[in-house]
């Protein structure tokens, strides 16, 4: 039974998308690894197994250097950082690397094995990198707009506003991301001067119909930030969906 256990835990090992390392706790040496642990890094099982994982690791961690990370990993526990990997090509890797520890045993036999887990954060960090690309786009084109703009998400979260938008509904910018529309922090006036109901504004409006909405005359009273609460902005509120 402990044979066909054993033979099922390394096929389950082996099938995992992450990378399995087991490593001498005392050296940091590594013992044995997965496929998919060699893989990332383009290289062969054979060019990791008895050599220090620190000579894996961008720059080099000294034997020193490994004692003082396995310091951070609590009997028992684990402990996640990232960091940076070679690949065999000489790219670098940015890797999600999780070390676990097992209680210690006074009179232990076997030198203590540490179990490593590495993930590829790649696609992950491509992805953050592009988002904060379209981030820089999307707030470059909101300050190139005369008009206040606000994009508000599907859930009618503020997600961006130009300055434009702060002036006119007289906040900083702090108090507007974040927030929703359905909890807006201004309040729209008809042009009698009666606030407008909540699900009679375009925002709104936009969000639960997906129709492009126009409020002519609307009015907007300052909040003391910037200018005299009694004093107020006659604006046209434009809600319009934006389709992917």
């Amino acid at each position: 039974m402990l044979a066909s256990t054993s033979a099922l835990a390394a096929a389950v090992l082996e099938d995992l998308d992450d990378g399995v390392w087991l490593l001498d706790a005392a050296s940091g040496t590594v013992l044995d690894v997965n496929a998919a642990a060699p893989a990332v890094l383009g290289r062969a099982a054979a060019d990791l197994v008895g050599r220090p994982v620190g000579d894996a690791v961008v720059p080099p961690m000294s034997e020193d250097g490994w004692r003082l990370l396995l310091g951070q990993v609590p009997n028992g526990g684990r402990h996640r950082l990232t960091v940076s990997m070679r690949h065999a090509d000489e790219t670098i890797v940015p890797v999600e690397l999780t070390l676990s520890r097992t209680i210690a045993v006074a009179d232990r036999s076997e030198p203590e094995v540490v179990v490593a887990v590495t993930r590829d954060l790649h696609e992950r960090v491509r992805l953050s990198e592009h988002l904060r690309t379209r981030r820089a786009m999307l707030d470059a084109t909101l300050e190139a707009v005369d008009d206040g703009v606000a994009a508000i998400d599907r859930h009618g979260r503020i997600e961006a506003v130009n300055s434009s938008f702060c002036e006119l509904v007289d906040l900083p910018e702090a108090s507007l991301v974040g927030r929703s529309v359905l909890d807006a922090p201004w309040t729209l006036l008809a042009p009698d001067g009666a606030p407008l109901a909540l699900e009679q504004t375009p925002p709104v409006v936009a969000l639960r119909t997906g129709r492009s909405v126009r409020h002519e005359d609307a009015r907007l009273r300052g909040t003391g930030h910037g200018r005299p609460v009694d004093e107020e902005r006659i604006v046209a509120v434009h809600g319009e969906p934006v389709r992917d």
